[in-house]
């Protein structure tokens, strides 16, 4: 119990930094990456910044739960959970035809964000009381954290990285200085508030060099 409490303390930790790089550079590139691919086209006003918002958040809370979620599949905890899940449909489908009647895909989307942030709240809840025995507040505390440095990369994004690509190749290499800027952000970041979590990801990158 003991070295799977470590296993899965340590998984968490290296699974929300990731989800932080990956969603904070989506998030600081889509909207520039719509222009550049719907540029000429005048159909329709593809460059929406709020269903861009809406998108990503949508994305973001579907896999803060991914770490919880997987104890619940590699337990088999499908009859436990069955209500829970119910409800979780439930909400993306009643809100859906709900606000999407209203908003149309935005409200789709407004649906299914509410269905998964629900699904992050119980499970949240529910891993540590069924299966880990862990404290939940450090879990609380990461998926916090991962908000919060998605929104700091987007703030350096639009600070450091002023220009704006107009061709697929210039959106290519804007993309990349935003992956360079999310990764510093995110180890500056955790160097000066996970002191005590960091050397995870330092054994992590020694034990792939030994290996090799």
């Amino acid at each position: 119990m003991k070295a799977f409490s470590k296993a899965y303390k340590d998984f968490e930790y290296l699974y929300y930094m990731a989800m932080s790089i990956v969603y904070g550079v989506t998030m600081a590139t889509i909207l520039p990456f719509i222009q550049v691919y719907t540029k000429g086209v005048n159909d329709v006003q593809y460059v929406n910044i709020v269903f861009a918002v809406l998108f990503v958040l949508n994305g973001v809370f579907y896999n803060l739960k991914t770490p919880q979620g997987m104890l619940v599949i590699a337990a088999g905890l499908y009859k436990e959970t069955r209500i829970q899940s119910t409800i979780q449909a439930g909400i993306l489908v009643v809100g859906g035809v709900v606000l999407g009647y209203s908003f149309g895909l935005t409200g789709v989307l407004v649906a299914s964000c509410l269905s998964n942030f629900y699904r992050c709240v119980d499970l949240l809840f529910f891993i540590p009381k069924n299966v880990t025995h862990l404290p939940i507040l450090p879990s609380l505390r990461r998926m916090v954290e991962t908000l919060v440095v998605i929104v700091l990369i987007c703030a350096a994004s639009w600070l450091c990285l002023p220009f704006h690509p107009n061709t697929l190749m210039t959106w290519v290499g804007y993309a990349f200085c935003n992956l360079v800027l999310a990764v510093l952000l995110v180890m500056l970041f955790h160097v000066l508030f996970e002191r005590s979590n960091i050397h995870i990801v330092v054994d992590r990158v020694r034990s792939i060099f030994k290996r090799k």
